[in-house]
């Protein structure tokens, strides 16, 4: 699997979060928005996708994600959906050698417009991943990877660095916790029971306190 024989990756998707990224209920969201109706087709592709992810959080070297505020803020995922994801997400990012980094929502577009994930090895040429809904595109020439790498650099760039996208990620957490809270007890989710690891990233989201808005540059 590319992603277990890399030395490192990075990702990087204008659309939606990175598909290592995703929990189950999002998967199941997304699939469903690209046509996938039939039960028993929906719910192999969403454990195929789970499969795959197992090898992503084992990566020997770095896992690097780029993904946009808008994507986050922007989705019309059910609330609790919502919620568990950026939890997930907040999570993952504290693991060493998964680096998410968030491009605020006034970042204009790169000069493509899929998501993308470039490969480097040891042993063999660097390569660069397209998905697409039903097919891969796999790309290892030299200005390939050029144009790609430069790309990347501009992401790199403008991007927030890792501890600001989870301050970012804390205070959202803190405003989806917020808005469950105001929903009536028979729309309320087990989310409002989360113990653990997770608790104490919401606890620090509430003692932030400060309401999320456009990210500093």
């Amino acid at each position: 699997m590319l992603d277990n024989g890399s030395q490192s990756v990075t990702t990087y998707n204008p659309v939606e979060i990175p598909r290592q990224l995703q929990i189950e209920p999002y998967i199941r969201e997304a699939l469903a928005r690209d046509g996938h109706t039939d039960s028993p087709t929906l719910d192999t592709a969403v454990r195929t996708r789970l499969a795959s992810q197992a090898a992503s959080h084992r990566p020997p070297e770095p896992f690097t994600f780029y993904l946009h505020e808008t994507t986050l803020l922007a989705r019309p995922e059910e609330p609790v959906v919502k919620h568990e994801q950026v939890l997930h997400l907040l999570i993952t990012s504290s693991l060493p050698r998964h680096h998410i980094r968030l491009l605020p929502a006034d970042f204009p577009p790169a000069n493509i417009h899929t998501g993308f994930a470039l490969y480097r090895h040891d042993q063999h040429r660097p390569l660069v991943h397209h998905q697409q809904p039903t097919t891969s595109l796999f790309l290892e020439d030299d200005h390939d990877i050029v144009f790609y790498r430069s790309q990347l650099k501009h992401l790199a760039n403008e991007a927030l660095a890792r501890q600001r996208t989870r301050d970012w990620l804390i205070n959202y957490l803190a405003e989806l916790e917020s808005k469950l809270d105001h929903r009536p007890v028979t729309q309320r989710s087990s989310t409002n029971q989360i113990t653990g690891p997770a608790e104490g990233y919401l606890q620090e989201g509430r003692r932030v306190g400060t309401r999320r808005g456009t990210l500093p540059n």
